[in-house]
């Protein structure tokens, strides 16, 4: 799975686990509801702008929906290391 699949795919659980619409979304992030469709969908990948705005609009911090959407990615070894990074 890439990023944009990733992130809509976490986008989507988590506005639907808050039983919102993608009008909702939409309104309370400041985006249009096609964007968010375009965004679940994974077909566009959201500016780091755009994830401050969603991540408002769902009411959490924006590194919970990046984290979100880091556990639904697959890495892949590389030569017997990880290819994530710890902080």
């Amino acid at each position: 799975m890439n990023h944009r699949q990733a992130f809509g795919q976490a986008l989507r659980e988590i506005r639907t686990a808050l039983q919102l619409s993608q009008d909702e979304l939409a309104y309370r992030a400041g985006i249009d509801r096609t964007y968010v469709s375009i965004l679940e969908l994974g077909q566009k990948s959201p500016t780091l702008d755009v994830v401050f705005k969603i991540a408002h609009g769902l009411g959490l911090p924006p590194s919970d929906l990046l984290a979100r959407t880091e556990a639904h990615m697959s890495y892949k070894n590389n030569a017997g290391s990880n290819t994530q990074t710890s902080p």
